[in-house]
């Protein structure tokens, strides 16, 4: 440290302080490459543990409450609101293709009689079409193929409420029947 490091010294009967610049300058980085981390590492954890175990493992409590810590972590690290938001955003498409998952769940399939609604089934759910995250179908689309092929059970329309919900708001219906 130099007499160049000193920014203000101040001294008085109350009060000794000085401000050194270039420890000042160290710290904002410091800061802000901690922030930086942070966010990537809280990303990349978030969307680990909502792919992870999605057909047994931790469940969906444990899910909210760590990705609820993570977001504390970062409000603690004073990162933006915006910021943790779109850090949080990495899971929707995997809940999104888990509640349409759901939906087909509680379909019988068995009550397809007719060769041609087999088809339909068939192609509908084909892999060049629905070929994992991100390619399932919207949920108004499923419920009128689902209609149409007359399997809309009170059980399916339900799971389809909860799908629909969680589309258009990104907000669980039923948070303690949550599909993942």
């Amino acid at each position: 440290m130099t007499d160049n490091d000193v920014k203000k010294f101040i001294l008085s009967k109350s009060e000794i302080s000085a401000e050194f610049e270039n420890y000042k300058n160290e710290t904002s980085a410091t800061l802000s490459q901690l922030q930086s981390l942070a966010i990537s590492q809280a990303k990349f954890l978030i969307y680990q543990d909502a792919a992870s175990g999605r057909f047994g493992g931790v469940g969906s409590k444990e899910k909210f409450s760590a990705q609820s810590e993570m977001t504390k972590v970062l409000e603690n690290l004073k990162v933006d609101a915006e910021t943790i938001k779109e850090v949080s955003s990495v899971v929707y498409p995997i809940r999104h293709f888990d509640y349409c998952s759901a939906v087909t769940r509680a379909v019988n399939i068995n009550a397809l009689v007719d060769p041609k609604d087999v088809e339909a089934w068939n192609d509908f759910h084909s892999s060049n079409k629905r070929n994992g995250i991100g390619t399932e179908p919207d949920p108004d689309e499923y419920e009128k193929f689902l209609r149409d092929l007359r399997l809309i059970t009170d059980d399916v329309q339900e799971r389809l409420d909860d799908y629909r919900l969680f589309h258009e708001k990104k907000e669980h219906r039923r948070p303690d029947q949550t599909p993942f």
